[in-house]
């Protein structure tokens, strides 16, 4: 319950809706698997120094998410990258969060582990999910956003319709953007076929 509950919030918050079924399908047997895991795990490190048994828990559930989504990733081949969430980062904080669940279940009574439990899951979350925006800023990495029009010429005002057929990002066009169009096209319609992001790596020694 705590792979699929942790999985299943960070796709949520890095995707909404988006490939739910798709995502649904690979994460409930990751979720069986990473409970006997850490169930054998919790009665393996019985006994061990609390620090090194937690510390054991966090790496070796860390370790079966990546497993998960190296396996997943055989299964699909080049599809798998047509997830919208991040699944490695998904299942990596979900084993982690299950294994160290399995210790706390272990060692304390349901009143103390269960916000023990929610705690630990929300720490390690955070910390799965703001690694990436951690990286690009140590690199300096900017987003670029690409919007794609189709103009149709017209008599009547221009009119921006901002529901495209395909995307890969969910931001909208700003007034300050939305004017400059207007200036260029003052009437007709201008209707968003498609949309992207891209990562530009900017070098911190560049001018």
């Amino acid at each position: 319950m705590i792979f699929f509950a942790v999985s299943e919030s960070i796709a949520l918050l890095k995707a909404g809706l988006e490939d739910q079924s798709a995502f649904l399908f690979w994460t409930l047997p990751s979720a069986v698997l990473a409970g006997v895991f850490a169930a054998g795990l919790s009665g393996w490190s019985k006994g061990w120094n609390k620090i090194v048994s937690y510390g054991t828990s966090v790496v070796c559930g860390a370790i079966l998410g990546l497993l998960w989504t190296y396996t997943v990733a055989l299964f699909l081949g080049p599809w798998v990258g047509a997830f919208g969430a991040p699944i490695l980062l998904c299942w990596i904080a979900g084993g982690a969060s299950a294994a160290v669940a399995a210790q706390c279940f272990r060692d304390y009574r349901p009143a103390r582990s269960i916000p023990t439990v929610l705690a630990v899951s929300t720490v390690l979350s955070l910390a799965v999910f703001l690694r990436p925006l951690a990286a690009r800023m140590a690199a300096n990495d900017q987003e670029l956003f690409i919007f794609v029009f189709r103009y149709t010429p017209g008599t009547e005002p221009l009119l921006i319709s901002h529901d495209p057929s395909s995307w890969s990002h969910g931001k909208r066009l700003s007034g300050a953007e939305e004017a400059i169009l207007r200036e260029r096209y003052e009437t007709g319609h201008l209707e968003l076929e498609a949309r992207d992001k891209r990562r530009v790596f900017e070098s911190m020694t560049s001018g």
